[in-house]
Parts: structure tokens; sequence; C-alpha cells
């Protein structure tokens, strides 16, 4: 084994060990983490932070950390330094320039056949656009023959639920006199003063009066006391 190939086998089994890169970075592979489960919560406080400290107090706040870093402050100095040249990287070794060289060319050659797939495709720029364009499209043709069951089985439901509800008020309606909603009316028995549709009181007097003249033209013998001798009166209608 030569020397590139022990420094990339141990590269890599630095790499399947941790799942990161020598400079920190996740490895190919590296399944990643389960996630920030309080993503949203932390979204929020990082809103309400940027919408208190506006451009003019940042700058402010530099400002005053550039200062206390100019006055000796360590602690001010590692901040400003970190926020602008980064941590620092690890030492070149001398010895590793020409393999780290090799294999920067290693990773920057593609084979040839992986630039059919390129220039078959379309850039991610336009693709995006298309696709934003054709998506709404593409998903109202393909939701218009589910829509339209959803439209006829609600019209029939509809049709359902007013023929029951027809059913129901015919069912619970009270009868007309005249019958004409479907049921036999009954005639309430007359009342006496005759406000239901029954003989008022002067119509029994005046039937009194005519069947005496009556008796009287005929020569009905007048009725006793007890009503043997006379004959039995005619009902009153």
């Amino acid at each position: 084994m030569n020397a590139t190939q022990h420094v990339n086998a141990t590269q890599e089994k630095a790499e399947t060990k941790n799942g990161r890169q020598a400079n920190g970075r996740f490895a190919p592979g590296n399944p990643g983490g389960p996630g920030n489960s309080y993503a949203r919560q932390v979204a929020e406080y990082k809103k309400a932070t940027l919408a208190v400290v506006s451009i003019e107090r940042l700058q402010r706040i530099l400002d005053a950390i550039a200062k206390k870093a100019e006055d000796g402050d360590v602690a001010a100095a590692k901040l400003i330094l970190h926020y602008t040249l980064g941590k620092p990287t690890t030492a070149v070794d001398p010895d590793q320039l020409d393999v780290d060289e090799w294999q920067k060319l290693q990773k920057s050659a593609l084979p040839p056949r992986e630039m059919h797939g390129v220039l078959n495709g379309v850039p991610a720029s336009l693709a995006t656009r298309l696709t934003n364009i054709a998506w709404p499209c593409y998903l109202d043709l393909a939701s218009r023959p589910v829509l339209e069951k959803v439209r006829k089985q609600e019209e029939r439901d509809a049709k359902r639920a007013a023929a029951k509800a027809k059913e129901q008020a015919n069912a619970a309606a009270s009868p007309s006199p005249d019958g004409s909603n479907g049921r036999v009316h009954e005639a309430a028995a007359p009342k006496a003063n005759g406000d239901n549709g029954g003989y008022p009181d002067w119509w029994d007097q005046a039937v009194r009066e005519e069947m005496e003249r009556i008796g009287r033209e005929e020569g009905w013998p007048a009725p006793s006391p007890d009503g043997e001798n006379g004959r039995p009166a005619p009902k009153v209608p």
C-alpha cells in the first residue's frame, strides 16, 4: 500500500467512525441527527430578536465589542475574530501538500458519462420556474374527476334531504277543512253557541214555536205533563 492509499484509508476510517470529515463537515453517508424538535420555537425567538435589534443598534453593539477588544478584552477579541476570520483551520502539513493536491484533482474529475445527464437536463432555476407554473395546472386537471364525483354526491344528498324534510312536514301538518292535504277531515261536534258551525240558540226556539203552530192546526192534543198522551216529539235538527 502506497502513502496515498494509506492516507485515504486512514481518512475514510476516521470519517466512518464519527461520521464527519476532517474539517468537521458531515461525511458522505452520514445519517444525520433527529433534528431540532424546537425549530419552530427557535424561529419565533429569532424573529422577535431581529424585530428588536435594528441595523443601527447592532452597529452600536459591534462598535462597543470592537472597542473592548482594542482595550485588551480577550473575550471580546475572540468574538470579533470568530465572526470575521472564523475558527482557525488545521495547520497545513508540508509533507502532505502533494497528497492533498492529488486528492483535490481526484475530486474535481468526473466521468464523461455524467455529462449526458447534465446536458439532457435543465438548470435548477428553469426547472423551478416551470414547475411552479405547471404544478397548479396539473393538480387542477387531476382533481377535476374527483371534484365532479363529490359535486354529484352532494346534489344527491341534498335531494334526499329535501324529500325527507318534505315528507316530515306533510306528516306533521294539520289537516285542512276540505282534506286537500291528504287527510280525511272529521268535523267537530257543533257547540251550543254555534261559533263552530252548529245551530244557535234562537234556532231551537224558532223550531219549537213552529211545531206548536203545526200542532194547533192539525189538532194535536196538548201533551200532558208526564207526556203519556203526546206524540213523540220530533227531534230538533
